[in-house]
């Protein structure tokens, strides 16, 4: 059975003419990390994906970067929301916070951006 390598090529220009250096990496270890890592992920996205909470991801930017089939079900399909990865978030579920919860949401956000974590619970009309 073989092993998976990767080879590098490179030209060293001399006197004589051109040669090339060869090098040959042994890459089976990165190989197996690789399928562990998609082995990992695939089984976080089966636990993202089957929970009954809604489940959403939002980038620094305070977009929507990604979301659970729940989440998916409320907004888009229940409620008719145009799905919009890279959208601000406030925009998308907005609507369906009271008015007065609205700044516990941006406080809880900004802390959790700050690196700590956050739990509330609040009611969507």
């Amino acid at each position: 059975a073989g092993f998976p390598v990767e080879i590098s090529l490179s030209p060293i220009h001399t006197n004589d003419g051109t040669l090339v250096s060869a090098s040959v990496r042994d890459i089976s270890e990165r190989k197996k990390a690789e399928e562990k890592l998609l082995l990992q992920t695939a089984r976080l996205n089966a636990i993202f994906d089957s929970s009954t909470h809604y489940i959403w991801t939002v980038n620094l930017k305070r977009q929507l970067s990604s979301f659970n089939k729940n989440y998916h079900n409320l907004i888009f399909e229940k409620l008719g929301l145009s799905p919009n990865i890279g959208g601000a978030v406030e925009k998308l579920g907005w609507r369906l916070i009271a008015q007065d919860d609205k700044p516990l949401i941006r406080e809880k956000y900004t802390l959790a951006f700050g690196g700590l974590p956050q739990y509330f619970i609040l009611t969507l009309s």
